[in-house]
């Protein structure tokens, strides 16, 4: 297994990577694309296969929906049912409701009529679960609590439910099983997937165990991912803030913005970060509720409109995928302005909203 991962506080340059990635595989080689979100893993896909002219054979999920791909078989090998949270909520609630009733709540029997106790048990149960901590390992810490999570148990095995944790360590034995689903083995682009709780690390370890070969983006502050990855598995870690402006991915430069981008929410430096000259390329602003937030930006996309100034290219500041978007005749067609109107809408390129200018 040759594996890589790659993390940076900027999107474009972590997208940048995963585009050269997949860019270096044959157009007829099955590709296996993980994103955090299905709509990510698409426009990707579709990104590249636009410039190479077409691809095949590359598959596109979400995390949660290659799981349930997974665990499918053994799902129905066994009869189970996988549920949703809302239904997960609903059998706690129903529980806490028994249990209130026969008079078995113990120390939680004061807020046991309050609508929060069911939504706050669920959650204990599934972090508890997701940690794969064992029943057991409770009992001398919060004996009330095992009574409840016993009883939940007791309801999943008796109604042949599956809720969210075991359906993921389903998937977690599937992959090893040799009947194993046709996904798994292929390369993998792991995009942006937080990985926060061991069951979902023991499905990403086995899926990275069994790939030939697999990048995993990762935000430079998703701090509980990138130590998994780094420090468990091993893999090597590719910073991409570090490299420089001439071989960066995203091709960004060294401004404002982007020390922004690298030093605000970035709890993993070891040290303070130099302190860099204020400019005007960054303007801090209040606003009390949304509705006062929108006329303020409006405001401010107004006046950059009777400065002749394309919001195209004001934006770029901060978004530099909406530059390389707009062709140079959209540009220019952006700057005229019509008499008496303080700006219009001028295309920027396929699912990007209209700029203002």
């Amino acid at each position: 297994m040759t594996a890589t991962t790659v993390i940076s506080v900027a999107n474009c340059r972590r997208l940048g990577r995963a585009r050269v990635w997949l860019e270096g595989r044959n157009r007829s080689e099955e590709i296996l694309v993980v994103g955090a979100t299905l709509d990510g893993a698409n426009e990707l896909i579709r990104t590249v296969a636009k410039q190479k002219g077409g691809a095949f054979g590359w598959h596109r999920l979400s995390f949660s929906q290659l799981v349930f791909a997974v665990a499918a078989p053994k799902l129905a090998t066994g009869g189970l049912v996988p549920i949703s949270r809302v239904a997960t909520q609903a059998i706690v609630a129903g529980l806490v409701h028994r249990l209130r009733a026969e008079g078995g709540l113990s120390r939680y029997e004061p807020v046991g009529d309050t609508p929060g106790l069911p939504h706050a048990i669920t959650d204990v149960i599934a972090e508890l679960r997701l940690a794969k901590l064992r029943s057991d390992a409770l009992h001398g810490v919060a004996p009330d609590l095992m009574r409840i999570i016993g009883a939940y148990e007791d309801e999943l095995a008796a109604r042949d439910f599956s809720d969210w944790p075991l359906v993921l360590a389903l998937g977690t034995e599937a992959i090893s099983a040799p009947d194993r689903h046709r996904l798994i083995g292929l390369p993998t682009l792991l995009l942006d997937v937080p990985i926060s709780t061991e069951s979902e690390f023991a499905f990403a370890k086995a899926l990275a165990v069994a790939a030939p070969a697999m990048l995993a983006t990762i935000p430079t502050a998703d701090a509980a991912t990138l130590g998994r990855f780094r420090n468990r598995l091993g893999l090597n870690v590719e910073d991409l803030d570090q490299l420089s402006v001439a071989t960066d991915p995203g091709g960004a430069s060294i401004s404002v913005i982007t020390r922004l981008q690298r030093h605000l929410f970035n709890e993993n430096e070891d040290k303070k970060s130099p302190e860099a000259k204020a400019g005007s390329e960054i303007e801090v602003f209040s606003a009390p509720g949304e509705g006062r937030e929108c006329v303020e930006i409006a405001r401010r996309v107004l006046l950059l409109a009777r400065d002749a100034i394309p919001s195209c290219r004001a934006r770029n500041r901060s978004d530099r995928s909406c530059r390389a978007a707009c062709t140079h005749r959209e540009w220019q067609q952006s700057r005229r302005v019509p008499s008496g109107q303080a700006g219009f809408f001028a295309d920027c390129g396929p699912r990007r909203r209209s700029c203002l200018a």
